[in-house]
């Protein structure tokens, strides 16, 4: 299928030129995958929402692989569904041969990034216009508890991890000592201790966490967006006074890395505020304690 094939594109073309003019195998649908799409009757009928929701998904799981810091907003994830609509209505009706549709769609997904100021967040190219990857990865329960200096025998109850992660390491650790906890991500699935959605959009609500846990996500991505030109950053900020808001008194907030051009700035009668050495690169994590 579609998204299959994108998958298998950027698995292919580490460190290759990602959009190329000419045609290439890289680029181009496998005959197998262009008989499925042609094997669709009815377009309209058939090719639901929820495949379209499927297609989108799985391209922006890969792209995510390659740079962690790709942020979709709704309009993007929407736009990027049209263009998979697009595609699939042409490939259905245009009677070219399945290399240029498919270069035609590569093409189509090229302006979606740079409509949405993307290319320049996934893509850091150097004068050959080569990739290069910023890695991301989930962290053991035991790991995290242990950078974040979390003694898990006094947590204040319920726990909400932010950016728990597919495999949600630390809320199926902390299930097991019956903590009550609950996880946000954008790529996990949703059931009753989890829901997929972004954290930007997720609404904290008031004194409401006993702790909040955030290892190297969400406030790496507000480091990211602080230094970078045409940003998120006031996002970001917002987002974070609201997460401190939803602390119940006494509650805290515990995530790495730290963000001095931020902290400096918050009311020191209303938090308390300790940070503890984590290893090279100055990083540190924080606790910050509602008072």
């Amino acid at each position: 299928m579609i998204n299959t094939n994108i998958h298998q594109k950027f698995e292919n073309e580490e460190g290759k030129k990602l959009f190329m003019n000419e045609i290439d195998n890289s680029l181009s649908f496998i005959s197998e995958s262009f008989y499925e799409i042609t094997k669709i009757d009815d377009i309209e009928a058939k090719v639901t929402k929820q495949k379209l929701d499927q297609l989108a998904a799985k391209t922006l799981v890969d792209f995510c692989k390659i740079n962690q810091f790709f942020n979709f907003n709704k309009n993007s994830q929407k736009e990027l569904r049209e263009v998979y609509s697009k595609s699939l209505k042409k490939f259905k009706s245009n009677g070219i041969t399945y290399d240029i549709q498919a270069v035609q769609h590569n093409d189509s997904v090229a302006q979606w990034m740079i409509k949405n100021d993307l290319m320049s967040e996934l893509l850091c190219f150097s004068k050959n216009r080569v990739i290069e990857f910023v890695p991301n990865s989930e962290y053991s329960a035991e790991i995290q508890i242990n950078i974040l200096d979390i003694n898990i025998y006094n947590l204040i109850e319920p726990v909400l991890d932010i950016g728990c992660g597919k495999q949600m390491n630390l809320l199926m650790y902390l299930k097991e000592y019956y903590i009550k906890g609950f996880g946000i991500d954008r790529f996990a699935g949703n059931s009753s201790f989890c829901k997929a959605v972004d954290w930007l959009d997720y609404d904290y609500g008031f004194e409401k966490w006993g702790t909040v846990i955030s290892n190297m996500s969400f406030t790496n991505h507000f480091k990211h967006q602080h230094f970078k030109v045409n940003s998120s950053y006031q996002e970001y900020a917002r987002k974070f006074l609201a997460i401190l808001d939803s602390l119940k008194v006494g509650g805290s907030f515990h995530y790495s890395p730290d963000l001095p051009f931020f902290e400096d700035y918050l009311d020191e009668t209303k938090y308390s505020i300790t940070k503890k050495e984590i290893g090279v690169n100055n990083y540190k994590s924080v606790k910050i304690t509602k008072l």
